[in-house]
């Protein structure tokens, strides 16, 4: 019995990499409420890989994140408004890519991500609702893994409650280290 399972578990651990990863990010809004230059947060998680091929993997990407945006004028004077200023965004996201990989430390991946707003009831508007939809949403993700360098562009869409428009869209860059554990 133990050899069976010493040949058939141990297999599949080898086709399963799990480690830690973190980095910075560079936000970029744009919505009838928001418009600024690039704004620096961060990103911490983990990443599970399972390797189907030599050269295809599917790869989850947990990770908590900080978005940093900033609300213009416009907002400031309608009830459905939201005052001028930065904000810190705080995201749970779980990403699911297929990944390429094209030689042994460079890989291509992209696919869907599910995001989820921790502190949504930090930014209130003017009339006193919450200015951000605390409901998870989709967007997707696209990327490079570079050894043990990463680099991601994510997009995610109308997830404010600002106005009437609802038309946020943030674009977002993300580069950073991987350490695989396992």
């Amino acid at each position: 019995m133990s050899a069976v399972l010493f040949f058939t578990v141990l297999p599949s651990f080898a086709q399963i990499d799990i480690g830690i990863s973190g980095g910075v990010n560079l936000s970029k809004p744009d919505g009838t409420y928001f418009r600024s230059a690039g704004k620096v947060g961060l990103q911490v998680g983990a990443f599970l890989t399972y390797h189907l091929t030599d050269h295809f993997a599917l790869q989850g990407e947990p990770s908590f994140n900080v978005t940093r945006i900033r609300a213009n004028d416009e907002g400031k004077s309608i009830s459905n408004g939201l005052n001028k200023g930065n904000k810190s965004v705080q995201f749970f996201n779980l990403p699911l890519y297929a990944k390429l990989k094209i030689t042994p430390n460079f890989a291509i991946v992209g696919g869907p991500e599910y995001n989820k707003i921790l502190n949504d009831g930090d930014f209130r508007l003017n009339d006193g609702a919450e200015a951000f939809k605390d409901s998870g949403r989709f967007g997707y993700g696209l990327g490079l893994d570079i050894g043990n360098f990463y680099f991601r562009y994510r997009s995610l869409k109308k997830f404010d409650e600002i106005g009437d428009t609802h038309d946020l869209k943030l674009n977002q860059y993300q580069i950073g280290f991987r350490w695989k554990l396992l």
